[in-house]
């Protein structure tokens, strides 16, 4: 069903419900381009109605509307300007409420997109009214930062030059945002902060490669003194190790007319909870150093590459397993335990920046990799008797981040024979793996003393009768339904682990057979599992893989295969899979026979009088032989020792039926005949003076055998 403008223009005077008109307008393209040009003006002049009416619901309509009718090709060239003005006044006003800002600065965004590329709309349209965007996003940041960021980092990416006077301004306003509400931002404003603070670079008008690489490594300087301050709780003398690794880090506080953008940082050791001021301000400076090398450049610059796997061996090193506290922090529990904490976090921070290396920088990385692997391994909760449980449980979201690292960089290569700097590791994944209860450890300790007490007196009850315990309903449960308070381990965390089982399976020549064992019987746990569960509808992705991986990169000594465990869950719906289960041969070669050449040419009726001709000569050739070979054996007379020999040659055999040929067709008949007659040669031997004989004796050769015996 086809409709006009005529129809949806007289709705938008006062609109209830923008969204249908929104629609129509957004997929039937022609509605506009087809129009004539009174009613394409006519829609103009109402969407710039809505947008500076009072009423905040229409300015965002407005807004939304000249979202999308600034995408028609016909429309844009001819009014472009006037819509332009009139989101501009929306986004420059002080009182523009944050969800009209918002609707209005993704209409810009837009409206700069359809026009880039464009020079004759660029020039007329865009240029002269630049200055006025930039300068009213930058000043109303605070409403809707996420979308104005989109604006400006494009702006800032394609207009560097008319943005360079408010590059100064733009940071501050960012590092402000950073710095007073950074607990409260989402995970993708905080991401368009960083991609916009390290796109700063592109305003400086010379040496653009030596800013980049200045700005970054000033970043890893303030993240260097951050660090100095655990010297105030942490003994660095102990360990030479960490102050040459800290020496071979950029240090620009000995530098004079360098100004850090970051304020000090107020700790209070009366106050231990702003220590995590530490952690948040590594954090900030860990993710300004990611953009910088994650995001993409439009000139070739030098990343430091050694410096930042120097940087993630001092921030693994600083924890206190290395490093003893100073005498006046170890006193206090709650101090040594805030602190451990605040290293943990940072430790998690540094870990997601090294998982983010590998998709910008692959084979770059693969001389770093065992050292990265090495440090990985450091923070691994460990003792001298081997892995602490308790503690890997509670460092859970570390260990998680970890194991995720690790799979990232395991995805870089193809082999990896040494698998020790893995097997720790596998054991952190196999004890989050496990069933956990959630009762606290002193109510699980205090039930456990309770159960042995009454079970060594089981009859104290009976003699001393006391008042009934209200609060004895409220834990019986704990003995009686222990089962009840197992938390199984989250579809996340089963996720992470189980991406990194494939990883090790296809990248890791795994050569502990315990190990192995430990998850081949995890695989098979888990596919019991997902089969009695109903409510497993499909098998989750992750786990699809791993089941794959251990049927493709099986262990070596495998004595026993999982493929029919695998078949049945995943046989039928996985190409590869079925590929092992139903085999499929390629069909073998069918070669015809091949007609003779000549038969192509020759007549059906010259053919067959042919073969008739043919027939009959070899007909009468094989009459004339048996009459030939009757004849030729009774003339033959011989001597009574040659005739005592020829009787032993002759024993047992019919001339008849040795010349007999069988009932074949005649072509084949023919064929045989020929071969006899071609293998039978008759010879002469002159007779010898003394034995009275008057003829010759021809000698007659049978076959190969009695021929042999007869010489």
């Amino acid at each position: 069903m086809s409709i006009s403008l005529e129809t949806v223009i007289p709705q938008l005077e006062n609109p209830v419900n923008i969204a249908p008109i929104l629609t129509t307008l957004y997929y039937n393209k022609s509605l506009i381009n087809d129009a004539a040009p009174t009613e394409i003006a006519h829609l103009v002049s109402r969407t710039v109605n809505l947008i500076k009416s009072p009423t905040e619901y229409k300015q965002w309509c407005g807004a939304n509307l000249a979202k999308v009718i600034c995408l028609s090709p016909i429309l844009l060239p001819a009014h472009g300007a006037i819509i332009l003005q009139s989101l501009l006044k929306v986004v420059d006003t002080a009182h523009t409420q944050s969800r009209t800002f918002n609707a209005a600065a993704d209409a810009l965004l837009t409206f700069v997109k359809q026009i880039k590329g464009k020079p004759t709309l660029t020039r007329e349209i865009l240029t002269p009214s630049l200055p006025l965007l930039i300068a009213a996003l930058v000043a109303h940041l605070h409403k809707a930062p996420l979308n104005a960021l989109k604006l400006l980092n494009y702006l800032l990416k394609n207009n560097s030059t008319t943005f360079r006077p408010y590059g100064n301004k733009l940071e501050k306003k960012l590092y402000s945002l950073l710095l007073n509400n950074y607990k409260s931002l989402p995970e993708n404003l905080k991401k368009s902060v960083f991609n916009t603070l390290t796109s700063l670079y592109m305003i400086n008008k010379t040496s653009v490669e030596e800013t980049w690489s200045v700005q970054l490594k000033s970043r890893i300087s303030d993240l260097r003194s951050v660090l100095m301050v655990y010297g105030e709780f942490l003994k660095f003398e102990d360990d030479g190790d960490l102050q040459q690794l800290i020496s071979r880090l950029p240090d620009f506080d000995a530098k004079t007319d360098y100004t850090s953008p970051f304020p000090a940082l107020d700790i209070d050791i009366s106050h231990p909870d702003t220590i995590f001021n530490i952690s948040e301000r590594v954090e900030i400076l860990l993710g300004c150093i990611g953009s910088y090398l994650t995001s993409a450049t439009y000139l070739p610059v030098k990343v430091p590459m050694g410096t930042i796997v120097i940087l993630s061996e001092v921030m693994f090193t600083i924890q206190a397993k290395f490093l003893s506290f100073k005498r006046e922090i170890a006193s206090s529990a709650v101090l040594t335990s805030t602190i451990s904490a605040s290293i943990a976090m940072n430790q998690k921070s540094m870990v997601g920046l090294l998982a983010q290396l590998p998709k910008v920088y692959g084979g770059i990385l693969v001389p770093h990799l065992q050292l990265l692997f090495a440090n990985l391994e450091i923070l691994l909760p460990t003792s001298k008797k081997g892995l602490e449980i308790s503690k890997v449980v509670n460092s859970e979201a570390l260990l998680l981040v970890i194991l995720e690292c690790a799979t990232s960089y395991l995805a870089m290569v193809e082999q990896i024979a040494d698998s020790s700097c893995f097997l720790r590791l596998l054991d952190v994944s196999f004890i989050l793996l496990q069933e956990r209860s959630n009762l606290p450890d002193s109510v699980t300790n205090s039930l456990n003393t309770n159960k042995a007490h009454n079970t060594s007196n089981p009859q104290g009850t009976k003699k001393n009768k006391k008042s009934k315990n209200t609060n004895s309903a409220s834990t019986s449960d704990f003995l009686s339904h222990r089962l009840l308070y197992l938390v199984k381990p989250s579809c996340e965390k089963v996720a992470i682990i189980n991406r990194f089982f494939t990883a090790i399976l296809r990248k890791v020549d795994l050569k502990s057979s315990t190990h192995r064992l430990k998850l081949t019987k995890y695989i098979i746990v888990a596919s019991h599992t997902l089969k009695q569960d109903a409510a497993t509808l499909s098998i989750p992705t992750s786990f699809r893989e791993l089941l794959k991986a251990a049927v493709l990169f099986p262990a070596a000594n495998e004595a026993a295969s999982i493929l029919p465990i695998v078949s049945s869950l995943i046989g039928k719906d996985d190409d590869v899979m079925g590929i092992f289960v139903n085999p499929r041969f390629p069909p073998l070669n069918q070669f015809a026979a091949k007609p003779m050449e000549y038969a192509e040419d020759v007549p059906e009726e010259e053919e067959e009088s042919e073969e008739e001709e043919t027939s009959a000569k070899r007909r009468k050739l094989s009459v004339d032989l048996e009459v030939e070979v009757e004849t030729a054996i009774p003339m033959v007379e011989v001597s009574a020792a040659d005739e005592e020999e020829q009787s032993k040659l002759f024993q047992k055999v019919d001339p008849e039926t040795v010349l007999e040929f069988p009932q074949t067709p005649a072509a084949e008949q023919v064929e045989l005949v020929e071969n006899i007659v071609e293998e039978r040669t008759i010879t002469t031997v002159e007779a010898e003076e003394d034995d009275g004989s008057d003829f010759e004796m021809p000698d007659i050769e049978l076959g190969n055998d009695d021929s042999e015996d007869e010489e």
